[in-house]
């Protein structure tokens, strides 16, 4: 007896429409990746982000971090912030500062794909600061907490600018040191008008600049003073005025005496 063939149900049209659909569930499954491998049976599964860039290079131990350069200022002089994050992504974020017991933002910023970006701002005051960069979700849906750097602070001080002359030599100490700013030294003749004298120095580390100078001519006094030009947004600084003292004359030498010669006496 010939084997009986299953029955599907239905007429020929009426299954057509299931066909379908079962082919093109078929074609569909390409698609689908696999998780796991028959042949090897090791697992594969799609990398959400390359593995070299998370997390930033730069970053060691944390997530983001605020640098301040100079943390000591003169009031209205430029002093930058370096932010570094981890981030593989242009982001958003702030920089604030702390003021009547909450923090106020000073500056907004656009974080780059690599990670650091600086701000420059003039400081007025003292405070501290803070970089705040907030959550942000990707667009292949991935959240990003918010980042928040340790507190900075910033010392506003006085600038100083000493000036010290000897017979030969002027130089000026300027307190905080701005390397590479230029301080000009200027004399004054007999109560005469300052004009500038020898050539404008460059500040040193330490804040000094020196310059060789004459020693005052006989019955004339100089007075002298040294300008600094003003420094990445600061004011231009001024030293006190200084008097060269002429030389003291060295006394001449007295002439010598001899003593008279003995004289033996015989009984």
């Amino acid at each position: 007896m010939a084997a009986r063939r299953p029955s599907w149900g239905g007429t020929r049209a009426q299954r057509l429409p299931a066909l379908a659909l079962l082919a093109m569930l078929c074609a569909l499954l390409p698609l689908v990746p696999a998780v796991s491998s028959v042949a090897t049976g090791a697992t594969q599964v799609a990398p959400t982000r390359p593995a070299a860039t998370w997390p930033h290079p730069l970053l060691k131990t944390a997530e983001a971090t605020l640098t301040v350069t100079p943390s000591t200022a003169i009031e209205g002089e430029r002093v930058r912030f370096t932010v570094q994050a981890a981030t593989t992504f242009r982001r958003p974020g702030r920089i604030e500062y702390r003021a009547g017991g909450s923090w106020r933002t000073a500056r907004n910023f656009t974080m780059p794909p690599s990670g650091t970006t600086r701000v420059v701002l003039a400081i007025e005051a003292r405070h501290a600061w803070r970089a705040v960069l907030p959550a942000r979700t990707t667009r292949d849906g991935h959240r990003h907490p918010a980042l928040v750097t340790a507190r900075r602070s910033v010392v506003v001080v006085a600038p100083t600018s000493v000036l010290t002359v000897s017979a030969t030599l002027a130089e000026v100490r300027n307190t905080p040191a701005r390397p590479g700013r230029t301080a000009t030294l200027h004399r004054s003749v007999d109560d005469g008008p300052f004009v500038p004298w020898g050539t404008p120095r460059s500040e040193e580390d330490d804040g000094t600049a020196s310059w060789p100078i004459e020693p005052p001519a006989d019955g004339h006094t100089y007075r002298y003073r040294v300008i600094s030009d003003a420094y990445h947004g600061a004011p231009a600084l001024e030293s006190e005025v200084a008097v060269a003292v002429p030389p003291t004359p060295t006394a001449s030498a007295s002439p010598s005496v001899s003593a008279s010669p003995s004289v033996s006496v015989s009984p």
